[in-house]
């Protein structure tokens, strides 16, 4: 061969190695290039937000912990993707939420807020750019992010070293959120371990279609109000599914109409804070389906409260209620009720339709379903087995009104030889319009009857549908 010919097919080879090389250039964003450091010493939150603003897929790989002395906030079309043993952790004494968007903040949502129709006094300490009135020009909500996505590794709140502030703030100030979103429309968290929130694991408001699986909750130390996921108001089209771990309070809240009081921790509650505040956003919660959740020595395993409006309050395009609710697959043990449904504060609130099936969990400390006084249009309870103990006697506390109650394919387990004669499986108070059972069985000593109707009533005879065998 000439050595011409040799050099053309060289430089051919050498073109072509360039063109691959160019091809094969990563798609995604690395924070190392911006400074991160994944020493779990250096603070790398400047590094990543910059990576993020920068690149829509940004991936934290390795060993190594990411610390951050700020919040990562999330972007429309962010994809934050952790390699599995990646820990992105909360320096300590930041006291704020370690991941949030834009929307997240309070400030977005101070209309239940106001003190006699004037902002807090502390609203220009956090929120200097705020202004001096309601409403501000500079927090106004605009269009929502939309698909947002957060896969893998750790995330770590590092909650022990974190201080609530709602003692002077309210819900204003940081008071132990790990994870905020708000404003979302396209939502996907999938293979997270989320470890040591101070608070809640998550918090998340105005939120639709999003996908929320196969999520690890870690508790480290035990401390007030620690939900696992946490769904504020305004939120629909969801799907949360395989959730483990343990909680110090709800495996899983839906609580379209949320408030609380401070809670004394971290200092004394100021007479500005002591009150009844209302966090992010309430309203209506729609077409949530939940499945799988375990948990061994849980707090509680759901709570569900609807939102009803405040008169004098409430904006007049707030929303009400909660429907098609479905919660398939509760598995472990829990040392409260396996479900609350919650009436909470004022006026009764209203579910449409709530659909609760294979329970296969056990309540150590009260009753499989607590109803509070509350309307529900129809709740179906199907695939259920009921384990009675000395400290858990019903199958279902209630207190509500029921249009239409079903207990399908239910079984009821008396293991420890309990003297039952003298219960119901249901201990109701309400009203329950239609009461159908269907394959519902009684094993060892039974129940007196299915449902006592001497505090509440139950429709007329005839619309009784009864299958019930001991």
């Amino acid at each position: 061969m000439r050595p011409f010919t040799l050099t053309l097919v060289f430089c051919f080879l050498l073109l072509g190695n360039v063109i691959q090389a160019q091809t094969v250039q990563p798609d995604y964003g690395d924070p190392r290039h911006y400074g991160a450091i994944y020493d779990g010493a250096t603070d790398c939150s400047e590094a990543i937000n910059r990576c993020i603003r920068n690149h829509k897929h940004v991936r934290l790989m390795g060993e190594g912990t990411a610390l951050c002395q700020h919040s990562i906030i999330l972007r429309s079309g962010t994809w934050l993707e952790l390699d599995p043993t990646f820990r992105l952790k909360l320096a300590d004494g930041v006291n704020d939420v370690l991941i949030r968007n834009e929307w997240a903040q309070q400030a977005y949502y101070m209309g239940k807020n106001l003190i006699d129709g004037q902002l807090p006094s502390f609203m220009a300490e956090l929120y200097p750019d705020y202004g001096p009135t309601y409403p501000s020009p500079r927090y106004q909500l605009g269009e929502p992010d939309r698909q947002i996505r957060i896969s893998g590794g750790i995330l770590d709140g590092n909650g022990g070293k974190q201080t609530r502030q709602d003692y002077r703030y309210g819900c204003v100030g940081y008071w132990g959120i790990l994870i905020a979103l708000s404003n979302v429309d396209g939502f996907t968290m999938t293979d997270v371990t989320m470890s040591d929130p101070c608070t809640y694991f998550t918090n998340f408001s105005k939120m639709r279609n999003f996908h929320i699986s196969d999520i690890r909750l870690e508790l480290v130390e035990k401390r007030l109000n620690q939900d696992g996921i946490h769904i504020e108001g305004e939120c629909y089209n969801g799907l949360i599914e395989n959730i483990f771990g343990q909680t110090n309070d709800d495996m899983v809240a839906l609580n379209g109409g949320d408030s609380w009081f401070p809670k004394n921790i971290g200092g004394e509650i100021t007479d500005e804070a002591k009150r009844r505040w209302h966090p992010f956003i309430q309203g209506a919660i729609e077409n949530i389906v939940v499945r799988n959740v375990f948990a061994e020595d849980g707090y509680r395993g759901f709570r569900l409260l609807s939102n009803a409006k405040i008169e004098g309050l409430s904006p007049d395009n707030e929303t009400e209620g909660m429907k098609s609710i479905v919660i398939d697959g509760v598995y472990g043990s829990y040392l409260m009720d396996l479900f609350l449904i919650s009436n909470h504060i004022g006026t009764p609130k209203s579910y449409a339709d709530i659909t609760i099936r294979n329970v296969k969990a056990i309540s150590k400390g009260r009753n499989n379903i607590n109803i509070e006084a509350v309307n529900i249009g129809s709740l179906v309870i199907e695939g259920m087995d009921y384990y009675p103990t000395n400290s858990t006697r019903h199958v279902m506390l209630s207190k509500g009104n029921i249009r239409n109650l079903m207990l399908r394919d239910v079984t009821l387990h008396n293991n420890h030889n309990l003297d039952l004669s003298a219960k119901s499986a249901i201990n109701h108070s309400g009203n329950i319009g239609q009461l159908k059972l269907s394959n519902v069985i009684s094993i060892g000593q039974t129940y007196k009857n299915i449902c006592d109707t001497a505090q509440g009533a139950v429709g007329s005879a005839e619309s009784i549908m009864s299958d019930y065998r001991q």
